[in-house]
C-alpha cells in the first residue's frame, strides 16, 4: 500500500467539518489525530508569525467547562487543543493540581474567569481531575474548582 505516512492532529479554525457531508474533511472533528499518506500531502509548512504568548496564543479554545463539582460531568478533552475553564473567582495565589502525574497540563494563559489550559500530546490517556486551589496565607489550601476529564487519544 503506502510507504509512509505522516502523522498530523486537526487544529482549528475547522473549515469542513463532519456536519458538512458532501465536503473534503468529512468525519474529521477538531482535535483529531489522522494518519495521511505522504504521497497525498502537497505541502507543509509552519506559521512564521511571532508566536504570541497568553490567553488564546494557540487558538480559540474549542470549548469552555464549567467545574465538574457543579454540573456533574466529565468532558471529553483531546491532547493540543486548548480549553477554557470557569472559575468562580480568581485570585493571584491560585495552584493548579493534576492527580496523574502521567499527565502534562499546560495553562496558556488567564481572561477574567477563564482559565486557558491544554494537554500535551505525550500525556497518558484515560480519566484525569484538575483541581483549582487558592492558597490562602491564613486559611491555606482552600478549594476553588475540580474538573474531571477523559483524555482521548
Amino acid at each position: 500500500m503506502h510507504k509512509t505516512m505522516v502523522r498530523a492532529r486537526i487544529v482549528g479554525p475547522v473549515e469542513y467539518a463532519e456536519h458538512l457531508g458532501s465536503h473534503a474533511g468529512h468525519g474529521f472533528r477538531e482535535g483529531d489525530l489522522i494518519e495521511i499518506p505522504r504521497t497525498s500531502v502537497l505541502v507543509a509548512a509552519r506559521s512564521t508569525a511571532p508566536k504570541r504568548e497568553g490567553f488564546n496564543s494557540e487558538g480559540e479554545a474549542a470549548a469552555i467547562f464549567d467545574s465538574s463539582h457543579e454540573t456533574k460531568q466529565t468532558y471529553t478533552v483531546r491532547p493540543g487543543t486548548p480549553y477554557d475553564l470557569v472559575l468562580p473567582y480568581r485570585t493571584p495565589d491560585i495552584e493548579w493540581v493534576v492527580d496523574r502525574p502521567s499527565v502534562k497540563m499546560r495553562r496558556i494563559g488567564s481572561k477574567g474567569n477563564y482559565e486557558q489550559i491544554m494537554f500535551s500530546e505525550d500525556s497518558m490517556r484515560g480519566p484525569i481531575t484538575v483541581r483549582a486551589l487558592d492558597s490562602d496565607p491564613e486559611h491555606g489550601l482552600v478549594f476553588v474548582g475540580r474538573w474531571e476529564f477523559h483524555l482521548a487519544p
